[in-house]
C-alpha cells in the first residue's frame, strides 16, 4: 500500500517536514507516482518508529543510520 506523506505524519504524529529530514539524512526513502508526488511504503512507519524511540534515548541521527537496516 502507497502512502502519501501526510498520511505517514499524521500515523507517525510527527511534521511533514520531519519526513522530508529522515529522507534527506537517508533514513527512510520514498518514490515519485506519476503526478511527481512522494510516496512511501508502510514499513517507513517502522522505520520512524525506530528514529524517534532512538532519539528518545539519546542516539544520534547519524548513529541511526548505522543502526537501522537501509531499505534501498
Amino acid at each position: 500500500m502507497e502512502l502519501t506523506v501526510g498520511q505517514v505524519a499524521k500515523r507517525c504524529g510527527i511534521n511533514i517536514s520531519a519526513i522530508h529530514f529522515y529522507e534527506q539524512k537517508g533514513l527512510i526513502s520514498s518514490w515519485r507516482n506519476q503526478g511527481n508526488q512522494r510516496r512511501y511504503s508502510r514499513d517507513v512507519i517502522r522505520r520512524i518508529s525506530l528514529i524517534k524511540a532512538a532519539q528518545q534515548l539519546g542516539i544520534s541521527l547519524d548513529v541511526c543510520s548505522g543502526l537501522i537496516p537501509s531499505d534501498t
